[in-house]
């Protein structure tokens, strides 16, 4: 659900198309995975962002992983970590995948 302000009041509303504008450029979400839930919650998209090459724009898939704080009832975002190139995507997603493999891991 949103607010009459147009905030978002659970983890499902949010997301990570935006228009854009003089600051930010304009994105469509593709894909989104809740990875936590609760008064901070972090949530991993996969979308594509507008970005001007030269005489041209073009539509440019990223992923992120953004943290969001719920505050009087809506979630603000805090913090974005951002992933712009396939291969830097596969080496964390490698990583993880290594890591999870060690068998002293613990809830």
């Amino acid at each position: 659900m949103v607010n009459a302000e147009g905030q978002p009041e659970t983890v499902e509303d949010l997301t990570a198309t935006r228009e854009g504008d003089d600051r930010l450029a304009a994105r469509k979400e593709l894909k989104k995975q809740i990875v936590t839930k609760g008064s901070w919650a972090t949530v991993m998209y996969l979308f594509e962002e507008l970005t001007k090459k030269k005489d041209e724009e073009i539509w440019v898939k990223k992923f992120s992983f953004v943290r969001y704080r719920k505050m009087k009832g809506t979630f603000r975002f805090q913090k974005e970590f951002a992933v712009s190139k396939k291969d830097h995507a596969q080496i964390i997603a490698d990583t993880m995948v290594e890591w999870l493999k060690d068998e002293t891991w613990t809830e």
